[in-house]
């Protein structure tokens, strides 16, 4: 019973929270959007690998967003950063050859398998991306 009012009381927040900032319900990289599904903290991990590319892709509602091609010992994955607006207004700059430590949630997605990474680490410079629950960050940052 705890777990559904939590659900509830989260379900209500995150809602409340999109109609103060303007943002409507549905998908997106948005707090409570489709996209939001794909995370999963159960199977959040460390990964280390090198990038192989960094490309702008077409998301889900039609939104453009950074992705990296990212090379582990466990093979290729995609790697999701966020939108091409917060990404590029990072201080931090991620390019092919860029050895990195990424913390991330595994998913499945239409592109397949992919890290929804929560923090990018290269060297001293770390790009946070996602809260430990995997709400974006540029949600918040957006209302500045």
């Amino acid at each position: 019973m705890i777990n559904l009012q939590r659900a509830l009381l989260t379900g209500v927040l995150v809602f409340a929270a999109q109609v103060a900032i303007g943002q409507p319900m549905g998908g997106g990289p948005r707090a409570g959007g489709r996209y939001m599904h794909l995370f999963d903290p159960k199977t959040v991990g460390e990964f280390k690998g090198e990038i192989v590319k960094v490309e702008k892709v077409s998301m889900m509602d039609g939104m453009t967003g950074m992705h990296a091609v990212f090379r582990t010992a466990g093979g290729e994955f995609s790697l999701h950063l966020g939108p091409d607006w917060f990404i590029e207004n990072q201080e931090t700059k991620l390019a092919p050859g860029d050895h990195i430590e990424v913390t991330g949630s595994k998913a499945n997605t239409r592109m397949g398998p992919a890290i929804i990474a929560l923090e990018v680490r290269r060297g001293d410079d770390v790009m946070k991306l996602r809260d430990a629950a995997g709400t974006p960050y540029w949600v918040a940052w957006r209302r500045r």
